[in-house]
């Protein structure tokens, strides 16, 4: 406080003031002095307040006052914040001005200082934003949990495509991007502050809202947003889009790959082609089977690049194998060998029971599958082997062996050889020991199908039309045109026209068998939404669960859950599956209805609480034209194709329909649809 005292304005100040003079002498000079006379450097600005309040009585406020005073030696600016105020003698008069002030030069300095460095951080912000906004790789601010764009580059919007991004979360606007990992590495970086570095990572990325995703590949890093007070409020997503670069690349690479592999295998395979050509060649002139015989025995060594061969066939009563040609093979082995027990632990009669080949890549793995047989090797002077069953229409009619006079190990092209050309081998041999039996059966096969195009044709139209008839004419006495009818009368009209629905039924779906197994039916495949196909499958027969007092129970499909099928067909199923679940079931029963989502494939279950299907009756229960318990069974509608054409819908639609069943227990039907 400070107070200027009558009309030389002589000066009076408390201790808290004494400061303000700083260092220079002027305390306590300034103690008792006439303030005219002592502030004589700032009195042109401090005169006229103080004369005012003086000559008014009205006291005045100045705040951050810019007062420049003689200290420590020289002129300083120096700011206040004070007021001015009367001060009254004991007659009431204004006798002197009091002053109570404070000295606001360090606030007001660092308030300056503040503010320049805020413009500068401005005027760096804005700079590196524009760096950003221009960069050629893509930059993205995220803030978050949960993520929300509070910046984002062209190169961003060229990656993800035309947007509404800033002040949305990324997982919101661009929604593809779920499930593929992003959230937890987002999670990690803010949690942990530790940045994460991805190098050609794949992502499906739509270019828009309304586009299909695509594969895209990116190197990116996910750094840290940290705050002044070191806390992580985000993170900045900065990289560049190598798709093109990568798959430039890797053709490349695959290229290289391809063309030494080429060179590799084509230097080998001049030989083998030479010598498949003759083999096939030679089983094509062959006339009979002592021919093709000699053929296999004579050729396939070569296309084998093999020392030695073999074949035998299965003895007419399938108890034994028969040698019927045999290279490089000593005459007692031969001998000792030309007659053998199909069951025999030997790789020959293995391969023949298994159906499967067999390659046996050295001694070892003949001493570990067969080391009874180790003498036979010494023998021979063999080490590698390929065995490969004579297939032909899933019937094993022998086995082909091949033996290499050093250990080899046999590729998935070698093995893949191997298998054609025994199947080459049984054809000739099928070919030649069948030909008139497969001429004699083809020739039936074609009657018989003849014949039940004609029996369906007839079916067609002999039966569906006089039964549309029937149903017409019901239809005319019901409505009183050929006379008047009696309540009775309408009861068994009703009855008539009940019976003709189902007998037409029946023909339909004799008839709807008929061309799936002719395969007439066409599929319009596309993604479907298991959801609305069940839900709609579930509203269709309510009505029918409510008339047999039966609980249908759909526990509703993930929305997003989608399979790869043709919708109609789908319903037709479900459908089917639905009401032979109501037929089955008695009164007061359950129905369940849900799937099961996997990674590649979607699985609809029907279950109720009926009777039950025995074990061994659960895969007859899919073929046509059968009930399996005819003791309960005759008594529902229905000729036993619903299941068998379902079922063929499945396969046709690359799924499957499988049954589960416990006696006095119910039964689940499991239809499983490739995923979308």
């Amino acid at each position: 406080m400070f107070l200027w005292w009558g009309p030389d304005l002589i000066q009076f100040y408390n201790d808290a003031y004494r400061p303000s003079f700083a260092d220079g002498g002027r305390h306590p000079r300034a103690l008792g002095a006439r303030g005219r006379e002592f502030w004589t450097d700032i009195w042109h600005i401090i005169g006229s307040q103080i004369e005012q309040v003086m000559a008014g009585g009205e006291s005045t406020w100045h705040e951050d006052q810019l007062v420049p005073i003689l200290r420590n030696g020289r002129l300083e600016d120096v700011w206040w914040t004070y007021g001015y105020s009367p001060a009254f003698d004991d007659d009431s008069r204004v006798a002197g001005v009091l002053v109570v002030c404070q000295e606001t030069t360090g606030r007001v300095e660092a308030d300056a200082r503040l503010r320049a460095v805020n413009e500068q951080i401005e005027m760096d912000r804005s700079r590196l934003m524009a760096a950003f906004k221009d960069a050629p790789s893509f930059v993205a601010i995220l803030r978050g949990p949960p993520f929300v764009f509070e910046f984002v580059n062209g190169a961003y919007y060229d990656l993800v495509g035309v947007r509404d991004l800033v002040g949305r979360p990324v997982f919101e606007v661009i929604p593809e991007a779920r499930n593929q990992g992003f959230e937890v590495l987002l999670d990690d970086v803010v949690r942990t502050g530790i940045p994460f570095i991805g190098r050609e990572v794949p992502i499906a990325l739509a270019r828009g809202s309304q586009s299909e995703a695509e594969v895209r590949i990116i190197d990116f890093v996910y750094f840290p947003l940290v705050e002044t007070d070191g806390g992580r409020s985000g993170v900045i997503a900065h990289g560049v889009d190598v798709t093109d670069h990568v798959r430039a690349r890797k053709d490349v690479e695959r290229l290289l790959a391809e063309s030494e592999e080429a060179r590799k295998a084509a230097e080998g395979a001049r030989e083998r082609t030479a010598a498949l050509q003759a083999l096939t060649g030679a089983l094509s002139s062959a006339a009979g089977t002592a021919e093709i015989e000699e053929a296999i025995v004579t050729h396939t060594a070569a296309a084998f690049g093999a020392v030695g061969v073999v074949v035998a066939g299965i003895s007419e009563d399938g108890e034994f194998l028969e040698l019927l040609g045999a290279r490089h093979m000593p005459a007692d082995i031969r001998e000792a060998w030309r007659r053998f027990p199909i069951g025999a632990s030997a790789p020959l009669a293995d391969a023949v029971r298994s159906g499967e080949a067999m390659f046996l890549e050295s001694r070892l793995d003949w001493a570990t599958q067969y080391p009874d047989m180790e003498p036979l090797l010494e023998a021979t002077g063999h080490h590698a082997n390929i065995v490969a069953p004579l297939v032909v229409n899933q019937r094993v009619l022998g086995v082909l062996g091949a033996a290499f006079d050093a250990p080899r190990a046999f590729s998935a092209e070698d093995r893949a050889e191997a298998v054609a050309i025994a199947h080459q081998c049984a054809q000739a041999l099928e070919r030649a020991r069948l030909f008139e039996s497969e001429r004699v059966a083809r020739h039936a096969a074609e009657a018989a199908n003849r014949a039940k195009g004609e029996f369906l044709a007839v079916m067609s139209h002999e039966l569906r039309t006089p039964l549309n008839a029937i149903g017409g004419y019901a239809e005319l006495i019901e409505l009183g045109i050929r006379g008047p009818v009696t309540e009775l009368q309408r009861d068994d009209l009703a009855r008539i026209q009940k019976s003709q629905r189902h007998l037409l039924g029946l023909i339909n779906g004799v008839l709807n068998y008929s061309r799936v197994e002719a395969g007439a039916v066409r599929y319009a495949m596309r993604d479907v939404k298991v959801d609305e196909v069940l839900a709609t499958c579930e509203a269709l027969v309510a009505p029918q669960m409510s008339a047999r007092r039966l609980t249908l129970t759909y526990d509703r499909c993930d929305s997003s859950a989608a399979v790869r099928a043709d919708s109609e067909k789908l319903q037709q199923i479900v459908l089917n599956l639905l009401t032979n679940a109501l037929k089955f079931t008695d009164q007061g029963g359950r129905i369940d209805l849900w799937c099961v989502c996997l990674r590649d494939e979607v699985r609809i279950r029907v279950r109720d609480s009926g009777r039950g299907i025995a074990a061994d009756q659960l895969e007859r229960v899919f073929e046509p034209f059968v009930q399996v318990d005819a003791g309960f069974t005759r008594t529902q509608e229905g000729v036993g194709l619903g299941l068998a054409i379902s079922r063929d819908l499945a396969r046709g639609m690359g799924g499957e329909l499988v049954a589960e069943s416990v006696v006095g227990e119910g039964s689940t039907f499991t239809l499983t649809l490739p995923a979308a």
